[in-house]
């Protein structure tokens, strides 16, 4: 049973169930199906509707009913039920939507599902998404207060002397770029400018600009990315919000903190660019295998990104056969590591050459070519890209795109180094994702999305770790907690790294390159 399909057999009922009472039904009736009618007859039978709140069932509230379904005894079998729950996978097309709502100052969670064929109207919807959730951000900044304050593009006509304003960089006429917010543009000119913060100022990324309106121009001399909101105050502003999805029920939570020496030790493996159809990348594959075997290690996540073939799918009628193929070849050497094949989760994300449409987020790899790997693995995952991975209470994204690159081509002006703080390209490209809360902050025409499911492409908060396989140089660097990372190309160095998300550490590490037979 879907949370869609709780949801509305409580609302026939004239009740409501809080996130978390949903999510350990969930969890309850995916280890135990054949309870659940016997569960909600119980608990619409002999709930006490005097005592909710707007007829809502809390966790607390539902507990009585779940006790004699769940067991609390501590053993093996709790590590199992756990370890169960531990790992969950989120699709983008299945990531929570929140909007920001303006008047009550509020997230509020939109439970219908949007189409990906969206409207001229799902398009506007998404800027102003955008743009309300780095505006409400800005407002509980001490930085823009009082004579500081932003002032909407609109107002400007009205106002003397230098104003700050916030608005995506866009380029409306060929070779003219301008500043706009939700209701209103003005043309701006950048050649007086004096200062500007370290990151990338992208046409489509949202910037806060101070200058002055002459002659209908809006003179720039200040340039600076959004100050970013630190994840702790995100969650004491705006507590309870499962801004991520699948936030684990408090029983299974309470387990895995009393445990934690048991889950300690959970670590990921991640590989980007994996050529099948490359001879020595299976090769150095093979190596990488044995070495784990030769351990007698099974790692808990083996994350493959694509490009899963060294030249674009479909230039060719057989290309779809061919792939089919490579899964299968690949299918076959992880089932001879035993250990592997049967204790390891797989993960497979398309790339961006990779069978589906080039829009975000991107669809799965069709079914029907991965099924070698489906039948020959125990625990395989195909989800979107980009997509969502929640170890227990850790956070993990993963996206694969050839980012840093695109981001730079289209800068407005180069990227500012500050002479204290040496920074490479990978640093600015941080940087200006953590500062935009988004995976993508580009105009259309470079990366189309799909309007309705934008979302999934926010980082707001920021997660424990942002795992982005990009063709660019590997890198490991952590910004206010969050750790990100990319392998670098398997194909090219046969680099990968190997994540442990409890002990919130990484290490980068290359095959070591065998000689051609």
């Amino acid at each position: 049973m879907s949370n869609r399909t709780l949801v509305r057999a409580f609302k026939l009922r004239g009740l409501s169930v809080s996130e978390e009472a949903l999510l350990s039904l969930t969890s309850l009736f995916e280890d135990k199906p054949d309870v659940r009618s016997g569960v909600l007859s119980e608990v619409f039978a002999g709930v006490d509707r005097s005592t909710l709140t707007n007829g809502q069932i809390t966790y607390s509230q539902l507990q009585p009913f779940l006790a004699k379904y769940v067991s609390t005894e501590g053993g093996a079998s709790n590590n199992t039920a756990s370890a169960d729950y531990l790992y969950r996978v989120i699709d983008s097309f299945d990531c929570p939507k929140y909007n920001y709502n303006l008047p009550r100052k509020s997230f509020e969670r939109q439970e219908e599902r949007g189409s990906i064929f969206g409207s001229a109207k799902d398009k506007a919807q998404m800027f102003e998404e955008r743009f309300l959730l780095i505006q409400q951000r800005l407002k509980r900044n001490p930085l823009f207060i009082g004579d500081d304050a932003l002032t909407p593009i609109e107002s400007l006509l009205g106002v003397t002397g230098e104003r700050y304003v916030l608005g995506f960089l866009s380029q409306l006429t060929e070779g003219e770029f301008y500043l706009e917010d939700t209701k209103s543009h003005v043309k701006v000119d950048v050649s007086e400018l004096r200062v500007r913060s370290s990151g990338m100022f992208t046409e489509g990324s949202l910037v806060i600009a101070k200058g002055q309106l002459t002659d209908e121009v809006f003179k720039v001399t200040e340039l600076a990315l959004p100050p970013y909101e630190k994840m702790s105050d995100i969650e004491k502003t705006f507590p309870g919000v499962d801004f991520f999805g699948e936030r684990p029920p408090l029983r299974i939570m309470q387990r895995v903190e009393q445990q934690m020496k048991y889950f300690s030790g959970t670590n990921m493996y991640v590989l980007s660019d994996v050529w099948l159809d490359n001879a020595k990348v299976m090769a150095q594959l093979r190596v990488l295998l044995v070495a784990l075997a030769d351990l007698d290690v099974a790692p808990d996540v083996f994350v493959f990104m694509g490009n899963f073939t060294s030249r674009p799918y479909g230039h060719e009628h057989a290309d779809s056969g061919r792939l089919k193929h490579f899964f299968k070849k690949l299918a076959d050497l992880l089932s001879q590591f035993t250990k592997i094949a049967r204790e390891t989760k797989f993960i497979f994300i398309p790339g961006p050459n990779d069978p589906g449409p080039g829009v975000l987020p991107r669809p799965p790899l069709p079914s029907y070519l991965t099924a070698p790997l489906s039948e020959k693995l125990r625990n395989v995952k195909f989800p979107s890209n980009p997509c969502r991975l929640r170890i227990g209470p850790k956070k993990v994204l993963i996206y694969r795109d050839d980012i840093a690159q695109r981001m730079r081509r289209h800068c407005l002006v180069d990227p500012y180094t500050p002479e204290d703080k040496p920074m490479g390209l990978h640093d600015h490209l941080v940087e200006t994702l953590a500062s935009s809360s988004h995976l993508c902050p580009l105009v259309e025409s470079s990366k189309p999305i799909y309007w309705n499911y934008d979302h999934a492409l926010r980082l707001y908060p920021l997660p424990d770790a942002v795992i982005i396989g990009d063709q660019f140089q590997s890198y490991s660097t952590i910004y206010d907690e969050c750790m990100f990372l990319n392998p670098g190309p398997f194909h090219l160095e046969y680099s990968f790294i190997n994540y442990e998300p409890f002990q919130h550490a990484s290490e980068m590490s290359c095959v070591p390159e065998v000689p051609n037979e």
